[in-house]
């Protein structure tokens, strides 16, 4: 939260974003989680338009009819406003956990050949997850602890 922060004050003194591009991957059990921190993301997105891709994941979510028809009106209401159900944020809700392959993947490919890091912050498991799948693709890992 605190990197995102300073990155929102960066733009906003004129200095610009110390990094070319950040992807912000966030995962949540439950829609209520996201409240907290979608003020912060949501003024990045304004701040920084293009140069921040922000991956919102539902990982409490479950597939089926009742999350089928959420995604239809979630669809609906994006396509009238611009803005996610879920998080009011430009960025869509993913109902599911991220596939960290494909994820870090398509982000090393993207920005290939130069250098992209992983900064990760959470749960020591999933922590294991995400490095195993850096390690896959050759971008660094760093994990914070607090």
């Amino acid at each position: 939260a605190s990197l995102i922060e300073s990155m929102v004050e960066r733009v906003a003194s004129g200095d610009g974003l110390p990094v070319d591009k950040v992807h912000f991957v966030w995962v949540c059990r439950q829609a209520d989680a996201f409240e907290w921190f979608s003020d912060v993301l949501g003024r990045l997105e304004d701040a920084a338009p293009g140069a921040v891709d922000l991956h919102i994941h539902l990982d409490g979510a479950r597939a089926g009819l009742g999350s089928t028809v959420l995604r239809a009106a979630m669809d609906c209401l994006y396509a009238s406003v611009r803005a996610d159900l879920v998080t009011g944020l430009r960025s869509r809700t993913t109902f599911g956990p991220p596939d960290w392959d494909a994820t870090i993947a398509a982000i090393a490919k993207e920005h290939a050949p130069e250098r992209v890091d992983c900064f990760y912050c959470g749960p020591g498991g999933l922590a294991l997850v995400v490095k195993a799948a850096c390690e896959r693709h050759g971008v660094p890992f760093r994990q914070e602890h607090f």
